[in-house]
């Protein structure tokens, strides 16, 4: 890759992440405030900035070959500038694709629900919901602030990790590229 477009990519790599960050400060300030509304919407954007670095970093799959293999490349390049490894915890979209992808889990909900008990956008422990009808599966999106996991029908995934690794990204990303215009530009 020609060092002015990874330029570029490491740019867009760093404002994303700063973006997930700005976004996480205003989850964790929802929280705070016991927003359920606002917390729910900015962990979406958290979610979306975050698999925005995923995809710049780890291309999803195109379907011409020739493509595939340039976007290929272009992701091992921009993680071996970053030092990360392939197996990196921002590879996994699966969060982000369960809210972004929400109509298909609606749609499997609508296919599995024994009871067709719908239980949406809760914000408190994991036992705050009983009743023995009601199953991990019913439960769509749900955070507990007791753990610290958002909980999506019944699997969970901590928020924290994903923050820190974000945190990284960026530093690593803005250094690489101040590295990239001192080589280009002498400066």
């Amino acid at each position: 890759m020609e060092p002015f477009v990874r330029q570029i990519y490491l740019g867009e790599i760093h404002l994303q992440c700063h973006y997930a960050l700005r976004a996480f400060k205003d989850f964790n300030a929802a929280l705070r405030r016991q927003d359920t509304e606002e917390l729910f919407r900015v962990a979406h954007s958290v979610l979306t900035h975050v698999s925005n670095v995923s995809r710049l970093l780890w291309p999803p799959r195109e379907r011409e070959k020739v493509k595939w293999e340039k976007v290929k490349r272009r992701g091992v390049e921009l993680r071996n500038i970053l030092g990360l490894p392939d197996d990196h915890l921002l590879k996994d979209r699966k969060l982000r694709d369960h809210l972004e992808h929400y109509d298909t889990r609606l749609d499997a909900w609508v296919a599995s629900s024994p009871h067709r008990i719908y239980v949406d956008r809760i914000l408190g422990p994991k036992g705050m919901i009983g009743g023995d009808a009601i199953q991990d599966s019913d439960i769509m999106r749900h955070f507990d602030p007791t753990t610290l996991k958002f909980i999506f029908r019944g699997e969970e995934f901590e928020l924290q990790p994903i923050a820190a690794a974000i945190e990284q990204v960026a530093a690593a990303a803005k250094a690489a590229g101040e590295h990239e215009r001192e080589q280009q530009w002498g400066r």
